[in-house]
Formats: structure tokens, C-alpha cells, sequence
């Protein structure tokens, strides 16, 4: 792979990264489990490491992101990355991220009224039929804020 190669993969990883959280923040699952491969995992963690979520597959992963969201506000911001390109159809990121949950305007009875989260996805990627998709996305948050 060329260099120039190497940084039209970064740009395109970049865009379907970017397309994520904008999805996910707008509540359209069925546009964002097209981001993720068939076989897809989602795994989150808490701030002591510990797995608090596992999910599998396109389907389960827009309706486990929908469900834990409900009818609450989401927001998600995207700060430093790194991307490294293992091949052709192969790729590992690491995205700093934060994200802001309001409950506030929620009809249901939440956990919390708010939480605003900061930490990491670490993502690996696949391109399959020329397309990069989502093959395993982890959220380790390294802090949380709550209200109650």
C-alpha cells in the first residue's frame, strides 16, 4: 500500500467513525447497524475495566444502543485519534472520546439524570466489498460524571 493509499484509508476509517456518533446522537439505528460488519461485537466497560455490556451482531448492537439510551438526549464528541492501517482490509483505531446522556426530557424513570463519560474506543475495522465497516468496537470510559 502507497502512502497515499495508506491516508485514503484513514480518511475513509475517519468518516465512518464520525458517521457513527452522528447516527447514534440523531437515535437512526437502522442506518447505524449498517456501519458494523454482520459479526460486529460491542463490548463496554466501566472505569474499573470491568465488562458491562456485550453485544453481537448488527441487530443486537442497534437495539442494545436504543434501549440503553431510551428516550434521553445522547451526545458524542470525537477528539484524538490514532489509526493504524494493517492491511488492505484491515485497521485498529484509538479514538478519545466523551459522551452526554440527559434524561431530563425522558418520559421514563431514569437511573440517572445525566452522565457525561470520557474515555477511549478502541475499534477494529474491516473492508469487505470495498467498504470499511465496524468489526469490534470497544468503549472504555475512564471517567464518569453522574446527576442524580
Amino acid at each position: 500500500m502507497t502512502e497515499l493509499e495508506g491516508l485514503l484509508v484513514k480518511e475513509q476509517i475517519r468518516t465512518l467513525q464520525a458517521r457513527y456518533v452522528r447516527l447514534a446522537d440523531s437515535k437512526d439505528w437502522h442506518a447505524l447497524s449498517g456501519l458494523f460488519d454482520e459479526s460486529a461485537t460491542f463490548t463496554a466497560y466501566d472505569v474499573a475495566g470491568k465488562v458491562v455490556a456485550v453485544m453481537t451482531g448488527r441487530r443486537e448492537i442497534s437495539s442494545g444502543i436504543d434501549a440503553g439510551v431510551g428516550s434521553a438526549t445522547v451526545l458524542h464528541h470525537l477528539f484524538s485519534y490514532e489509526i493504524e492501517v494493517q492491511s488492505d482490509s484491515k485497521a485498529h483505531g484509538i479514538w478519545s472520546m466523551e459522551d452526554w446522556i440527559d434524561h431530563q426530557s425522558g418520559t421514563e424513570p431514569p437511573a440517572f439524570r445525566t452522565m457525561r463519560g470520557y474515555g477511549h474506543y478502541h475499534v477494529d475495522y474491516r473492508r469487505m466489498d470495498g467498504v470499511w465497516r465496524i468489526a469490534c468496537l470497544d468503549l472504555r470510559r475512564t471517567r464518569v460524571d453522574y446527576t442524580f
